[in-house]
């Protein structure tokens, strides 16, 4: 085995750059062993980008006492074989120089004083240690999500500023609230309390993340859930649920038990579960809808307060035409034409069909285009509904 013989710097000084990386490996929180492969790896990226790539260098770290050490080896050749290009090879003559026994073939090891290194590998050295363990920490809230999707998680504003939201869990972990996921014109404040839903989990080790919402349908039945044991217990069925968020929302409910009212179940004494519920949605107005099986009854209650006049099928049986007095059209309508929106997306879901809306005065002229049937339900009327 070749002998390996060793110049230490004398001038080995007390170096900032050692201390800062020190933290790392002696921080409680962390998996010392992992901690330790990725400042090793953090400081062979800095070695080959401020030293070379054919630099052969070995990193010694002693985790237990935060030490740090980097040794540079290179292989002793013959002057006339020399050439300063070669950053893992020494000149002969060089190496005497050093210890006047050295021998060609041998390895001259001398430790690197971290003060040589310059300010801008130290900068790559510590953000890709601190990109190591943010990647390390992402990681395994991935993995804690992984099984909660669907799931409502209670969390804390730990930063609102701007287009920046940050919510952190009951265990400290922290995830980001995207602009798209959080209810418009809500102000959530540093230290306020939000509930969120587990919409999605990235497993991709390219795009690692776990995506919260509080904007989803899922978020509000979830919410429902929480809020009315009925729901909770399967003794009311939520059918679907259709929002604008923070705006409004439809939703659609039905039970078997007859003594059971699911609309009054559901807005609960002197409206208290909705209120609930509403003020978590920054004061949504949630409208709970009984469903019926007669399209014509189901269709009156999810454009309510509007009163419609008749309903009509369209002859190309992809529209459904409703018919009110003009003074009813605005309250069909809503503000912004957001009632109407979501009676429309909730119609379309569940039977396919585009809702239209017509003025009465209007159904004499249509009659050509459209059946005259004035009762267009696919089953029966339900004679136990209102």
């Amino acid at each position: 085995m070749k002998e390996i013989k060793v110049k230490r710097d004398i001038k080995n000084k007390k170096e900032n750059m050692r201390e800062v990386l020190s933290e790392f490996i002696k921080s409680p929180s962390m998996n010392r062993s992992l901690m330790t492969g990725f400042l090793e790896d953090a400081l062979k990226l800095m070695i080959k980008q401020e030293i070379g790539k054919e630099v052969n260098a070995e990193v010694i770290i002693n985790a237990d006492r935060g030490e740090i050490q980097i040794w540079k080896y290179r292989d002793i050749v013959s002057d006339e074989g020399y050439d300063e290009s070669m950053k893992d090879k020494i000149s002969l003559s060089k190496a005497q120089e050093i210890e006047r026994d050295f021998q060609i073939g041998e390895q001259v090891a001398e430790e690197i004083n971290f003060s040589s290194f310059g300010r801008r590998a130290i900068h790559m050295a510590k953000k890709a240690m601190t990109e190591s363990i943010a990647r390390m920490k992402l990681g395994g809230i991935v993995e804690k999500y992984s099984n909660k999707i669907g799931d409502l998680v209670f969390f804390e504003v730990l930063h609102a500023y701007g287009n920046k939201v940050i919510l952190v869990d009951e265990d400290g972990d922290s995830l980001d609230l995207l602009p798209n996921c959080r209810i418009p014109r809500e102000r959530l404040r540093k230290g306020s309390q939000v509930f969120a839903i587990v919409e999605s989990v990235n497993n991709n080790s390219e795009a690692l993340g776990v995506k919260i919402s509080r904007t989803s349908p899922q978020f509000l039945k979830a919410l429902l859930e929480m809020e009315i044991p009925e729901i909770r217990e399967g003794i009311i069925e939520i059918i679907k649920i259709v929002r604008v968020p923070g705006k409004r929302s439809k939703v659609l409910v039905r039970t078997d038990q007859e003594n059971i009212d699911p609309v009054g179940s559901c807005i609960g004494k002197n409206g208290c579960r909705i209120q609930t519920i509403s003020k978590e949605l920054n004061k949504e107005r949630i409208d709970i809808i009984k469903y019926s099986e007669s399209i014509e009854l189901l269709i009156s209650r999810v454009l309510n307060p509007a009163k419609i006049s008749t309903l009509r099928r369209s002859s190309s049986d992809n529209e459904l035409i409703v018919y009110l007095r003009s003074d009813q059209m605005a309250k069909a309508k809503g503000y912004n034409s957001i009632n109407l929106s979501l009676a429309s997306e909730l119609i379309e879901s569940l039977y396919g069909k585009v809702l239209c809306l017509e003025d009465i005065s209007k159904l004499h002229e249509d009659k050509k285009y459209y059946e005259d049937e004035t009762d267009v339900s696919e089953s029966p009327t339900d004679s136990d509904e209102d």
